[in-house]
Parts: structure tokens; sequence; C-alpha cells
């Protein structure tokens, strides 16, 4: 069945209780990335755009490509834990979560050219084909918090989303399955002077001192993982280029309920007790960009990278199920839908476009340094569907968003044939700091690794990495305070390979 649906928007807002079917915090979703890569990319916090000859170059710099002298074949598992505290209220929440994934695999095939029976120095000296894939990005959280607001209900948010529209085509459910449309029918909210006007159930009965208390559930899953076809190549040992074709592939699935109690109402035999509102979305689709990238070799121990990560176009598909329960303080209790009922959207979300310049330097033979810094403008995010118009989440997306910079820095020490490996990264906040705090928008990353590689042709790695921040999120546009949700999560991944 297709129509227009009610999502809970993950980040900063939970409701999203208009017609339309998505809202800004899809762009931010769909548009940060956490590399995750291979395991010893992993182990230098990902700073890799001036490194090369890793499968993760793919994803990060192409050029890393051209720096391969052998053929390769990697893969890479990855296990996760996040946890979260949060707090509402007054109250505090803490909850878990463990996860698996598989961050990386793929590739290489490696031509180097001849030069009269030896290995080409000058022009083309070798060039690379790269197939396989890289994660971008996990949604694996638990989230709960529960606490007290006033003067505020569920109702008037979804009162306030639906004024303009009329009520009569809320009675078919094949019409319009809305959570406006639900609270209407079960009157969580109800018609204020005319078919096209609305108002809460508190607000219709006068009520204007009252405490309420939330109790929000969160349990998100999924991924977004990235698919290459790459070349490299070897311009004299000097310069290196790269490009990549990529499929970006996004699967995330949200379960999430909110439960509001009247607490205390300064009205008496009040009608209303409480309301739970559930709803179910599976996001899938996929989109296609490039990478472009080079590395400069000025001298044998200092390398120096630039890339672009154009804008990806993902289509998207979102298969969800909305239930809306109202409970009357004399005990009767009203749901819709009456029936299960599962409906789709189809849209177009266009991710920012990716900047990054990097630096690698190897200190006698013993040790590398390397830094890379990433600029992503957010607010550049937008979305589009057929037949229908977003200009006002397009609006709040460069309202809300702005230019974020990340900053990665990584050291590997070699010690015969083992490497030991330490690195931190800045992730920048997406949000302008008149709308959000910085602090509660970025995220530090710290990590270590340790890598063997034996005869040359066959190496293990094994990286540790713990992402930290903290997130906002609030019930409902106007609930008058934001729940802060403190989180950590850590990934240890392992990984090797073999060069032939």
């Amino acid at each position: 069945m297709f129509a227009k649906r009610i999502i809970l928007g993950i980040g900063l807002l939970v409701l999203a209780g208009s017609s339309q079917a998505q809202y800004h915090e899809d762009v931010f979703r769909y548009s940060r990335q956490n590399y995750q890569g291979s395991a010893r990319t992993m182990g230098l916090a990902g700073a890799w755009g001036a490194v090369g000859a890793d499968m993760s170059s793919a994803s990060i710099n192409p050029a890393g490509l051209g720096l391969y002298r052998k053929n390769e074949f990697m893969a890479s598992v990855s296990f996760n834990s996040f946890s979260s505290n949060t707090s509402y209220g007054g109250s505090e929440i803490s909850d878990y979560r463990l996860g698996f994934n598989i961050p990386n695999f793929g590739l290489v095939l490696t031509n180097l050219n001849q030069y009269k029976g030896k290995s080409a120095t000058q022009g083309l000296v070798s060039y690379s084909f790269a197939f396989g894939v890289n994660r971008l990005a996990d949604y694996q959280q638990n989230i709960e918090y529960s606490g007290k607001n006033s003067n505020t209900t569920v109702g008037d948010f979804l009162a306030q989303s639906a004024q303009g529209r009329d009520s009569a085509n809320f009675l078919s459910t094949d019409y319009d399955n809305t959570l406006s449309a639900l609270a209407w029918r079960v009157r969580l909210m109800d018609n204020n002077g005319s078919r096209s006007n609305y108002a809460s159930i508190q607000k219709l009965q006068g009520d204007t001192n009252y405490f309420v208390n939330h109790f929000q559930q969160m349990k998100l899953r999924g991924r977004a993982s990235e698919w290459y076809v790459s070349v490299g190549m070897n311009l004299s040992n000097f310069v290196y280029l790269g490009a990549s074709l990529v499929f970006q592939d996004v699967n995330f699935t949200s379960n999430i309920s909110l439960t509001e109690d009247l607490l205390s109402s300064t009205v008496s035999n009040n009608v209303y007790k409480s309301s739970i509102i559930n709803q179910y979305v599976n996001t899938k689709g996929s989109g296609v960009g490039v990478k472009i990238g080079t590395i400069i070799r000025p001298l044998d121990f200092l390398k120096l990278g630039a890339s672009y990560h154009s804008a990806v176009i993902l289509n998207l598909t979102d298969y969800y199920r909305n239930d809306l329960t109202m409970v009357y303080s004399d005990g009767r209790s009203f749901t819709e839908p009456a029936e299960d009922r599962e409906d789709y959207f189809e849209y177009q979300l266009r991710t920012p476009s990716r900047y990054n310049v990097s630096g690698a330097l190897t200190i006698a033979k013993m040790a590398l340094i390397t830094v890379d810094y990433e600029q992503v403008d957010y607010s550049t995010g937008k979305l589009s569907a057929e037949g229908f118009s977003y200009d006002k989440e397009n609006s709040r997306v460069r309202t809300l968003y702005g230019k974020a910079t990340n900053i990665r820095t990584g050291i590997e020490v070699k010690y015969e044939d083992l490497r030991f490996r330490a690195g931190y990264a800045m992730l920048g906040s997406p949000f302008k700091e008149d709308y959000i705090s910085a602090e509660n928008g970025k995220r530090t990353l710290i990590s270590a690794g340790f890598g063997w590689i034996y005869n040359q042709d066959y190496f293990f790695d094994l990286g540790v990495n713990q992402v930290s921040g903290k997130d906002l999120y609030t019930p409902y546009d106007g609930a008058n305070q934001n729940a802060v949700n403190s989180f950590n999560r850590l990934m240890v991944s392992f990984g090797g390979g073999v060069r032939f």
C-alpha cells in the first residue's frame, strides 16, 4: 500500500508529525560516516589519506592503490559494543548493545611495468585495480530515557503538524495513515473551530498547568556500506593517481515507542490519561558516486595527498508501520489503525561532498606519522521526491547544519615483523553553534592496533577504537527540553590477508 508516512527522526527530534515522509535528521544520518575499513587503518584512527597500499584507500583516497607492488586479498571482521547513558527531566537510564559485522574485504590486482627486463622507474611504473567493500557507518544502538515535562503534550505537536489539512481526509485509512490522522481518530487532538484547525485534548479542556511523564525506547539497527571498483596508478614513483566508482548501500531499521502519562492537571475530571505511539521503519536503498585522489611523493620519506568524494544520490524506500493508542481517564482505550498494515514511500536523498588533504611522514623506515584533514558541509544535503515538495525540510537542513571539520592522526612503529599503532581523531559537530552546542555534536575517537607480517606475503592485524560523544533527543518538537545521550562505542577488528 502506498502512502506518505511519518517517521521518528533520529539525532535531534523523535516525532515528525506532518504528512511529509522524511525529516532533516535523515540527511544527517546517511551523510555522517565513520570509516571502519581494514583493521590496520582502524588502528590509526582512519588517518590513511596519504599512506596507501591498503584496501581502505579505495574509500579514503584511491590514489593510495597506486602504491601497491603485489596482488592482494584481504578481509576483516569486527565486534562492537554500544553503551549509552541518557538524562531527561532529572532522571538517567543506561542501555547496552553488542554487534558483529564485516567491515571490509577486497581484492587488488597489480601490474608492474618492465623496462629492459627491470621494473620501470619512469612514466607509468605500475597500475592496480581493486574490487571490494568498506563499511561506512553502523546504526546499532539501544537508547532509553524517561522524565517529566510540563505544559505540553505530544497531542500539541501533532495538532500543530496537522494545521491546514482537511480532517475529512483523516477518516480513510487508505488515504492517510500519518500520526496526525491517527491522533484525530482517537481524539488525542480534535478540530478547533474548523475542519482544518486543530488543538490537543489538553488545550480543548483548557488545561494550562500540568505535568506529563515521557518514556522513550529506541532500538536502531542497520549499516551503510560502500562497494567499489577502483583504479590506481604510479607515475615515476612521484605522482600517484586514483579513482573509485562507488555503490553505496543503506539498510536501516528503527523500532521506537513513546509513552506519555498525565501526572497532574488543573482540570477536574480530565479525560486524558495517557497515549502510546509505536513506529517501525525499515529504510533500504542505494546510490552511486565517485571518488578521486592524488598523492605526491616529493621526498622518499614524505607523501602528501588530496581527495574529493562526490555527492551521492541515494534512492531510498521506507517501509513503515504506525500505531497510536489513546487511554481515557475512565479506563477506555482506542487504538488506530485497527488493523495491521505496512506502507511505503520512495524518495531521494543527496549526501554532501567531502574534501580531504593528508600527509604521511616516514622516520628512518621505523615509524610512520600520518594526519588527515577532512571537511564536510552538511548544509548541502537535500531531500527530494517526485510530486512532493521538501522545501521546509531542506530549509531546515540549511539552517541547522554547517561545515564540519574532521581531523585524524595516527602513528605506526615497526619492529622487525611487528607493527604497533595508535591514533586519535576529532570529528567535528555538523550543527551550527547558534543552534546547538558544539560539545553536543562532536565526537572523539581513540585507537590502537597491532600487526604481524609473515614472510612478507601474509599479514594479520588487530585494530581497536573507541568513539564517544553526545547526542540530543526530544520526544517531539516543542517538548521544552532535550534528552542528552552520552555514548561510547567500542570496536575491535581482526583482519588478515595474503599478497601474491
